[in-house]
């Protein structure tokens, strides 16, 4: 994967940074976010990373993620000094902040995404569509610049691959993503906790909701797939 010249010329240049984890977190825009400041900050950087919404509970054993501010857009601009605006899986601006409309930006923005879609406008961009994640992204930019990947930060971009691949289960996954996470582990990232997080630990409110759902479950017609009409209202008192 061939990370931009201008990225890494940014990023070198630079010496501090204010990073958003998108609103609804996933593993991913988790991931990333938190492996961006831990292996920044391990060189001297300063990055402080917030999100609009609570950082949901299957994420709170990731290395630093209790730094993160919970405020909202406004607040951080106006709160952390910064060279550059880092705007990490987050193709939309619905998924950036809840305000209307979006405030302006005092400082240029970098982003660092894998969606095709991506309408989020920066001064620097590095949109990899081929990707399976901004983690594995995010992986390849700490190799070029050089820094070196320790057990924490290892952890937070496996934690990342292994949400937005599906635990390699999704259509995304290829022979690179397997060599990124067999690095990752080689280099410490807890494999065993990433995969209880993700998809041994939940909620009982959400079994509970999953059981209203399977139990109106319906087989199509033809027997090619399952169906389910369900009232949400009534699903949210669930």
């Amino acid at each position: 994967m061939k990370v931009p010249k201008k990225i890494l010329e940014n990023i070198d240049k630079s010496t501090s940074f204010l990073a958003n984890i998108h609103l609804s977190p996933d593993a991913d825009t988790m991931g990333s976010a938190m492996a961006v400041k831990l292996a920044l900050e391990s060189i001297g950087k300063v990055v402080e990373v917030f999100c609009e919404d609570e950082i949901p509970s299957f994420a709170t054993f990731l290395p630093g993620i209790e730094n993160v501010h919970k405020m909202s857009l406004n607040e951080a601009l106006a709160s952390f000094r910064h060279d550059y605006y880092l705007a990490m899986d987050t193709p939309i601006y619905g998924l950036l902040t809840r305000l209307e409309p979006v405030p302006n930006f005092p400082k240029p923005i970098l982003i660092i995404d894998h969606h095709p879609d991506a309408s989020v406008s920066g001064q620097v961009s590095w949109i990899e569509t081929g990707a399976s994640s901004t983690a594995q992204m995010v992986y390849h930019l700490l190799k070029k610049l050089e820094i070196e990947i320790n057990k924490d930060t290892a952890t937070c971009l496996l934690f990342g691959l292994l949400g937005d691949t599906g635990i390699f289960q999704n259509l995304n996954t290829n022979e690179q993503v397997f060599k990124v996470a067999s690095d990752l582990i080689t280099l410490g990232g807890d494999y065993q906790q990433c995969v209880l997080s993700l998809a041994r630990s939940y909620p009982f409110k959400w079994l509970d909701s999953w059981g209203v759902m399977i139990k109106k479950a319906q087989l199509s017609d033809d027997g090619d797939f399952v169906w389910v009409a369900i009232n949400t209202k009534g699903l949210q008192k669930n």
